[in-house]
């Protein structure tokens, strides 16, 4: 039987075992579900749990055009206690995270199928793309915050190690703005929907995408966006 898994599993290596729980929280529409699924995974981190993820058509043949794939996000919990995994069900009742289904995995779904996973953005679907496109920003991160899911900035010390203490103040104010942007909006995304600002997917990918082009503009110019003017065509704003 082979063991399919991320580079990530190999960091930490956890212990597997046919005799301890495997509970595996499903989700219907995946693709919307990042509220609940971000949660879940942080809170296993939290708790030391092991998880991993598969999709339901890779476990069994069906047709996804006649019906909409599952996505499976499994907790390994080390104990054979008939308890075992009841510390996070309960932590993700209280911060009233959702899931379509919660049933018991097998040691052999787990182990055959499960890739390793700690955020939303290592999420692939089942053709390889990525789950939430909307996360794959270079050099930042979307971490579990008090007040939901907040952006935070992940710099080079390669980078900055180029830039003076006046320089990197101002890179990084700049950066800071547009990740205040991107977190403001995706934070009021349920209001966009609300005043018709189109769909919720819509609105995600085009903010990922300026913001893309945005962040991929000062990686690019880096070292010399505060040192030099750059022209107004550039930019890579509309």
């Amino acid at each position: 039987m082979t063991e399919r898994q991320s580079e990530d599993s190999f960091k930490n290596k956890e212990v597997l075992d046919p005799r301890h729980s495997y509970l595996a929280y499903i989700f219907d529409q995946p693709e919307q579900q990042l509220e609940n699924i971000s949660p879940l995974l942080t809170q296993a981190t939290e708790l030391g749990y092991p998880v991993r993820y598969w999709w339901l058509s890779e476990a069994m043949v069906f047709d996804t055009d006649e019906m909409p794939d599952r996505l499976i996000v499994c907790a390994h919990h080390p104990s054979r206690d008939e308890d075992a995994g009841l510390d996070l069900y309960e932590s993700l009742r209280e911060k009233k995270v959702q899931w379509g289904a919660l049933e018991a995995a097998t040691f052999e779904e787990y182990l055959t199928f499960g890739k390793s996973v700690s955020r939303p953005a290592a999420i692939d679907r089942a053709d390889g793309q990525a789950l939430f496109p909307e996360l794959q920003v270079p050099f930042a991160d979307w971490l579990e915050g008090e007040s939901g899911l907040e952006l935070r900035l992940r710099v080079s010390d390669e980078i900055l190690a180029t830039l003076s203490e006046a320089e990197r103040k101002q890179v990084n104010s700049m950066l800071a703005s547009v990740l205040q942007i991107t977190t403001a909006v995706a934070q009021e995304k349920e209001s966009l929907l609300n005043y018709g600002a189109g769909t919720l997917k819509d609105q995600l990918e085009s903010v990922a995408d300026s913001f893309k082009r945005t962040a991929n503009f000062y990686k690019t110019h880096w070292p010399h966006v505060i040192r030099r003017s750059i022209d107004e065509d550039e930019l890579p704003f509309d």
